[in-house]
């Protein structure tokens, strides 16, 4: 299950999909999303190109979760789990060009609706 962390906890960033106790609540979710294709925020074009690294779920390892999830989620042996996700404090692309701070601060309405705003910044 080498991409299921890559794939999936992008793409679901309100459900974490860290520890089995997460899964089991999200499991039938997640078992949605995978099967309707939602499952990477940017999902390659695998019948066009590969890249190394793609976020995506092989068919193999799609039929391993739907299997899991409609046994029941059982819990493996958590000796054979293997070691949680570390992730450093740096960006994955490194230190930005420049850092432009906004004059008044702005809140996105948590309404699952899209925004379009526009900001003017002063660029120094």
């Amino acid at each position: 299950m080498r991409n299921v962390l890559s794939v999936i906890a992008p793409a679901n960033r309100d459900h974490s999909i860290y520890y089995y106790e997460d899964v089991i609540d999200n499991g039938f979710l997640m078992q949605l999303t995978i099967n309707i294709g939602n499952h990477a925020s940017w999902p390659p074009d695998t019948a066009y190109h590969h890249f190394l690294h793609e976020p995506f779920l092989t068919a193999d390892e799609i039929t391993k979760i739907n299997d899991w999830v409609d046994r029941g989620m059982p819990s493996g042996n958590p000796n054979n789990a293997p070691p949680g996700p570390v992730y450093a404090n740096e960006s994955f692309i490194g230190d930005p060009d420049t850092i432009l701070t906004m004059q008044q601060h702005f809140t996105v309405p948590g309404d699952d609706s899209d925004h379009c705003k526009i900001f003017v910044i002063p660029s120094g």
